[in-house]
């Protein structure tokens, strides 16, 4: 890299223009970011990687890029370049945050969540700091069927937004670290599974208790326990609908658990009660709604 603007300073300081960042390499971005993060906030680095990433010869907001120092904010743009920053600053968060939603299999509402988060920070920190309130709204892509679904079936934005308690016999079995690395394991895979927190509760109790009838009967009795519970499972499907439907909703709710406790207790006996089948198979059907729904979005304009 060239641009010793971008480098520490001696005194420790640093700077941050587009133009050093375009010129540094991935090494030199990951060693100064974290830095530079620190100094000027996560605002001033989004902004500087999505001047860097506007196309040769864009001038789509040139020159309002402030080089950050100790000077107020206030004297270094007029309120038309704070709104301009402003905008661009979304622009860059909500295409990092889409990414990181995305790598992490989390639902739309999850994701407009962090956004609608992101954009009330910025527009604090904007009035704060340049005394304006001005940022591009992410856009509505829902349409009114979306929107009236996830209302009634979005999950909560966050996993640890879920509720879940452990009964006081349950609690008396197993040792405190044992019951948080339960608790956190099936917070994180019904986020996974976009499963809403009113059924969140009662499937957790259900597979557990699944899992312990299925370790307490004895091999030779649980072909017949299934029978029971298959049976249970068919007087309650949906008009038409047979055992192939059951094993493809199911499958299709499960597919969403990551690894760890909660898919293994899934596989040792979590899915051997009506109860627990019945649950996953509807939400399996609200995950293939809701597919479907997104996949029906209105297309953008070219």
């Amino acid at each position: 890299m060239t641009d010793t603007t971008f480098t520490p300073a001696p005194s420790g300081e640093a700077s941050i223009l587009p133009a050093s960042w375009s010129a540094a390499s991935e090494v030199e971005r990951e060693t100064f970011k974290p830095m530079l993060i620190a100094k000027h906030g996560q605002n001033a680095v989004d902004m500087a990687i999505a001047k860097a990433a506007q196309p040769v010869g864009s001038t789509s907001g040139a020159g309002n890029m402030p080089v950050l120092g100790s000077a107020t904010n206030r004297d270094r743009l007029n309120p038309t370049q704070a709104s301009e920053m402003a905008d661009a600053l979304f622009n860059a968060a909500t295409a990092r945050i889409r990414a990181i939603g995305v790598a992490k299999h989390l639902p739309e509402t999850a994701i407009q969540a962090e956004l609608d988060a992101y954009q009330a920070t910025l527009e604090q920190t904007m009035k704060n700091e340049y005394g304006v309130v001005h940022t591009e709204a992410a856009p509505e892509v829902r349409s009114p069927d979306e929107i009236a679904f996830d209302e009634a079936f979005a999950p909560p934005a966050n996993a640890t937004d879920y509720s879940l308690k452990f009964s006081s016999q349950r609690l008396a079995n197993i040792d405190i670290p044992t019951a948080r690395a339960l608790h956190d394991g099936f917070a994180t895979a019904f986020h996974a599974m976009a499963l809403p927190n009113a059924n969140a509760q009662t499937l957790m109790d259900s597979i557990l208790d699944a899992r312990d009838e299925f370790v307490a009967t004895p091999e030779a009795k649980r072909s017949d326990h299934w029978t029971t519970q298959r049976m249970f499972v068919e007087r309650n499907l949906e008009a038409g609908h047979t055992w192939a439907d059951v094993q493809k909703y199911v499958a299709v709710a499960v597919g969403k658990v990551p690894a760890g406790n909660v898919k293994d207790i899934l596989s040792a006996g979590g899915l051997e009660r009506g109860d627990v089948v019945l649950a996953l198979y509807k939400h399996g059907q609200r995950l293939e709604e809701k597919a479907r729904l997104v996949a029906a979005r209105a297309k953008p304009k070219a």
